[in-house]
């Protein structure tokens, strides 16, 4: 249950927090793990009609493949994917500051970035940004902790994606996929 039920409502609630809209142009940072190939997934079900998906891998075949230079990277293939306008949402389920501070500068008027990691290991959980950029273009940064998710959020969440599974919208991970850890 875990292996769904956590990844999808995480996704939906990144989604939800950032109040995503089927005309918006989702960029899904880390889209081959678990919450973000949900994020993808969600997004779809949901309506968006332009979804970009971002990882390491290139064995997802991303829309943009996060290796070298990533700011370079994401400053050359955003506006050719999104005709010069940016993305709209930003969903980050990596939690690297390099990414997240190109990414930031990749959103559209009026974007929104939500996040649900932070930087493993120690290092600094600081970013600086443009300031007057980010007011002249009106974007909102969102974190989004799911442990503070109530019981009844959870429960619209859990009917909201069943209805997506039993639409077929949806689909969970493949086992092959998973990687069990026994305490």
């Amino acid at each position: 249950a875990a292996a769904v039920g956590v990844p999808f409502t995480t996704a939906l609630r990144c989604l939800t927090r950032a109040k995503t809209t089927t005309n918006d142009a989702v960029l899904v940072l880390g889209a081959g793990g678990a919450v973000g190939s949900s994020a993808v997934q969600v997004a779809r079900a949901i309506g968006c009609k332009r979804i970009f998906t971002a990882t390491r891998d290139k064995r997802d075949n991303p829309d943009i493949l996060l290796e070298g230079d990533i700011a370079a990277e994401l400053q050359s293939k955003i506006p050719s994917l999104t005709n010069n306008q940016g993305v709209n949402v930003v969903i980050d389920t990596i939690g690297n500051l390099d990414i997240m501070n190109a990414a930031i500068q990749a959103l559209a008027v009026k974007g929104r970035y939500a996040w649900i990691a932070a930087p493993k290991g120690g290092g600094s959980t600081e970013i600086s940004f443009d300031i007057f950029a980010a007011y002249r273009k009106e974007i909102e940064l969102v974190g989004r902790n799911s442990g503070l998710a109530t019981t009844e959020d959870t429960a619209e969440e859990m009917q909201t994606l069943t209805r997506f599974f039993e639409q077929n919208l949806i689909h969970p991970r493949p086992e092959s996929l998973m990687t069990v850890v026994n305490l």
